[in-house]
C-alpha cells in the first residue's frame, strides 16, 4: 500500500502468514546411494583377506577418501575402518563356528595381521576371546 508523507512515498508491508513446516521425518541427506552401498559392501566382503585402505575403497566407489569417510558413516553408521573390522570379525565368527581351522589361519584368512591382532580386536568388540566364543557357538 502506498502513501505519501511529506512528499515521500511510504510502503506498508504486511507480515507473511506464519508458516508451520510439515511434521514428517526429513529424508536422509548424504551417504551413499543404496546401489553404491551394496557395491561397496560386496567389494569389502570379496577382499577381506587383502589389505583394504579407505583410499582403495573410495577409489572403487568413485569418490574421494574424505567424502567416502563421511558417506560411509552416514550410510552404515560406522567409519570405514570400523566397517572393515566389523566385516572381518563377522567372517571370522562364521569360520570359527563352521570349521575346525586353527585361529591363526582364520585370522589370516580374514585379513588380520596375526592371531594376536585378531584376538585383541575380537575381545574389544565381542567382550570375550575367540576361543571362548568358538566354544560357546560351535555348530555340530
Amino acid at each position: 500500500m502506498l502513501g505519501h508523507v511529506g512528499g515521500v512515498e511510504t510502503h506498508t508491508y504486511r507480515e507473511p502468514p506464519h508458516y508451520e513446516p510439515p511434521q514428517y521425518k526429513q529424508p536422509r541427506i548424504g551417504g551413499l546411494a543404496p546401489w553404491r552401498a551394496r557395491q561397496v559392501e560386496r567389494f569389502i566382503d570379496e577382499n577381506l583377506s587383502l589389505p583394504l585402505s579407505v583410499a582403495r575403497i573410495a577409489a572403487f566407489s568413485g569418490v574421494g577418501p574424505g567424502y567416502f569417510g563421511r558417506a560411509c558413516k552416514d550410510t552404515f553408521g560406522l567409519a570405514p575402518r570400523a566397517l572393515i573390522t566389523r566385516k572381518r570379525l563377522d567372517r571370522a565368527k562364521v569360520l570359527m563356528a563352521t570349521t575346525d581351522e586353527p585361529l591363526n589361519q582364520i585370522a589370516l584368512a580374514c585379513g588380520f595381521a596375526d592371531q594376536s591382532h585378531f584376538t585383541n580386536r575380537f575381545r574389544r568388540l565381542m567382550g570375550m576371546t575367540p576361543t571362548a566364543w568358538r566354544r560357546d557357538h560351535r555348530t555340530a
